[in-house]
């Protein structure tokens, strides 16, 4: 995940060194790469919830608490999940034919915000984040690598930026980018759901008493 972030940033800081042909080539290999990666964390999670099951049936006692934590947890993520497909969704109906490069390398701050205003888009992806840390929060508290994580990938908190300005998270990471930037960065919020729930349902059947 840190290596799809660093190369994330990467691009971005190159794009105004490059064409729209380099820009949408570099992040489209981002999206789909991380893509493929989310399908592979939905089965291992998918996987690990099937063991956690299995062990509550045979050890109801001591499983059974920590299956219904799995279950709960998997619906938050797959809820956080819709929310982003919803913001991707009006992306694409924004910039129309996604094979376009000039459709994909438009910039689509409209979408987040309303002139200096955050857009109701914007507003929905910040609280879709921010719900998803919250609601999360207590069910980590006793798994402090699912936990650290957590703290660490979903923090919608003020960034500084290269001039030492403290600007919004969402102007931080999704103004004036390219479609293609603001849909591998949307990827990559799901990569970082994803995998946060698969060290939490690992941490579970390592740890099913605490």
């Amino acid at each position: 995940m840190k290596n799809i972030i660093s190369i994330l940033f990467i691009a971005i800081s190159m794009i105004s060194c490059k064409n729209d042909v380099e820009v949408i080539e570099s992040f489209s290999t981002i999206e789909e790469s991380t893509s493929i990666k989310n399908q592979s964390l939905e089965e291992s999670n998918l996987n690990l919830m099937t063991q956690i099951e299995n062990k509550a049936m045979e050890q109801p006692e001591i499983y059974a608490g920590i299956y219904s934590q799995s279950l709960e947890f998997h619906d938050k993520t797959l809820t956080l999940e819709s929310q982003l497909k919803d913001v991707k969704d009006v992306i694409y109906h924004l910039i129309g034919d996604r094979e376009e490069t000039s459709k994909m390398s438009k910039n689509v701050n409209q979408v987040f915000f309303t002139n200096d205003t955050i857009s109701n888009t914007g507003k929905k992806l910040m609280n879709a984040i921010s719900n998803f840390k919250t609601t999360t929060g207590d069910q980590l508290f006793f798994y402090p690598k699912a936990e650290k994580m957590m703290l660490e990938q979903f923090t919608i908190e003020p960034v500084q930026n290269s001039k030492g300005e403290n600007i919004s998270y969402l102007e931080y990471h999704f103004k004036d980018q390219p479609a293609i930037a603001t849909i591998a960065r949307l990827t990559v919020i799901q990569n970082n759901s994803l995998e946060t729930e698969n060290q939490f349902l690992r941490e579970l059947i390592e740890n099913p008493e605490h």
